[in-house]
């Protein structure tokens, strides 16, 4: 089955929804929703003996041509169900998730020192140790800390982007 025949099969499963507000600022009236199977909550459709993209498909259609490879199909809604031709982009891996930090719907990977949650140590404890002379594991017990942890935060390993100290 090729795949415009394959698009003009599914049109039926499409429902036409209010967009997101991100959406509306970008001018674009409606998501079109795919209600058939889904992968991580993004269309699946299966092509042959394969399981695609539909909104891989639906941009394929929309460009004429093939992705190129590595290319991913971006969504301008944020929506991952949505099938609106418009609301579709080609882009890259980093494309894809520089678009996804700047709409908030990711976060950097994990925060640094103290903002970390599961962090035991401070920045001042850090330069504590960084100047004491003490052994590894009188510091350790002290800290509450690995050896092996006072060893990587005197080698940079570990908080090695804390400078001066």
């Amino acid at each position: 089955m090729t795949r415009a025949a394959l698009l003009a099969r599914t049109r039926p499963r499409l429902w036409r929804v209010d967009v997101n507000a991100y959406g509306a600022v970008l001018g674009l009236d409606f998501c079109r929703l795919w209600v058939g199977a889904t992968r991580h909550g993004y269309p699946a459709v299966r092509v042959g003996s394969k399981v695609m993209g539909g909104h891989r498909l639906m941009l394929e259609a929309k460009l004429g041509r093939p992705l190129r490879a590595g290319a991913f199909a971006c969504h301008h809604c944020d929506n991952p169900g949505c099938m609106e031709p418009r609301h579709l982009y080609e882009g890259d891996a980093s494309r894809n998730m520089l678009d996804a930090y700047r709409r908030g719907q990711k976060k950097p990977y994990r925060p640094r020192g103290e903002a970390n949650g599961r962090s035991k140590l401070s920045r001042a404890k850090v330069r504590a140790i960084r100047a004491a002379g003490a052994p590894a594991a009188s510091l350790a017990v002290r800290y509450g800390v690995t050896p092996d942890c006072i060893s990587q935060v005197r080698a940079g390993r570990r908080w090695g982007w804390l400078v001066g100290g």
